[in-house]
């Protein structure tokens, strides 16, 4: 058992929180809220589906890797989609029309200034193998299979290497090895681990989560489809665990629209509505954030116009 007394070096506590504020999500309005993405924090992103998660996970990495190695566990996506939101992300061009091949004339160049300053961040890290997490009898044998997918083994191995930001698409989709008491049960164990390891290795580890009710049935049946804590799938569990929960939304996306497919894809839409619910932090459910989603590129951007 270790004796750890607290108040014998508790000054250093005065000038460390003078300047621990995290690394910056890339947000000015919601890093002044949550201090940005804090060591030993465990942090939920929800939202419907089609919403823009993922793409608010590349830019929170995006924004990461300027300041830290950060390593993204993708149980969602295969490695080359995922660069390819980051380069259109960066470069500021239009996903959809760059994916079918219908680029702009000035779209290569902006690609190629992307390219390289992603190349310059700190190292980001896709681990596609670790998918689950385990009983820690299981990380005591010397299973190959267990060695490869485990998410605790994965983590610790980059944090040796210096990595200090940890990303996961989707927790739902993490697997848990001991017995199926069914999935919201088991993201009662599964975020308790990550919580844990956050706490561990004094970084911070952002999970996306699933809501648990289409969006179609929400916008019908709500007259605000404003998602709430308890749209999340297995919410309870997962509020428990969480230090800070934001929950992401964009009025626009419920709105019947005119336009052709096409139209709405290969436009330059810009979002001025969308907005970052902070659903919880340790002080309490925290503001609104409003914020601008560039649906052209998947990416969720400053207020132009000013803050909170």
């Amino acid at each position: 058992m270790a004796v750890n007394p607290i108040n014998s070096d508790i000054e250093h506590v005065i000038s460390k929180r003078e300047a621990d504020t995290g690394v910056s999500t890339g947000i000015g309005d919601l890093d002044k809220v949550i201090h940005g993405l804090c060591p030993a924090k465990l942090y939920t992103v929800a939202g419907f589906s089609g919403i823009g998660k993922t793409s608010f996970l590349s830019d929170l990495i995006l924004s990461a890797a300027k300041e830290v190695p950060a390593v993204f566990y993708s149980l969602d996506m295969p490695v080359e989609e995922v660069q390819a939101r980051m380069l259109a992300n960066l470069a500021g061009i239009n996903y959809h029309r760059w994916m079918s091949g219908n680029n702009d004339s000035g779209d290569e160049k902006a690609l190629q200034k992307a390219a390289k300053t992603i190349r310059e961040l700190n190292p980001i890290s896709m681990d596609l193998d670790a998918y689950s997490v385990y009983k820690p009898y299981f990380l005591r044998e010397p299973d190959l299979e267990v060695q490869r997918a485990s998410i605790e083994l994965s983590i610790n191995e980059h944090y040796e290497q210096g990595y200090r930001a940890v990303f996961v698409d989707h927790v739902q989709k993490v697997v848990w090895s001991g017995k199926d008491a069914g999935l919201a049960e088991n993201l009662k164990t599964i975020t308790d681990v990550f919580k844990k390891m956050a706490v561990k290795y004094n970084i911070p580890i952002v999970l996306l989560a699933q809501m648990t009710k289409d969006m179609a049935s929400i916008a019908t049946n709500r007259r605000d489809p404003t998602p709430l804590m308890s749209d999340i799938y297995g919410s309870v569990f997962i509020q428990a665990n969480s230090d800070v929960v934001l929950l992401l939304h964009r009025p626009e996306h419920f709105k019947q629209h005119k336009d052709s497919m096409e139209d709405m894809l290969f436009a330059n839409r810009v979002e001025n509505d969308a907005k970052i619910v902070v659903g919880k932090m340790r002080s309490g459910p925290g503001p609104c954030i409003d914020v601008d989603f560039h649906a052209f590129a998947m990416s969720w951007k400053n207020k132009i116009d000013g803050g909170i």
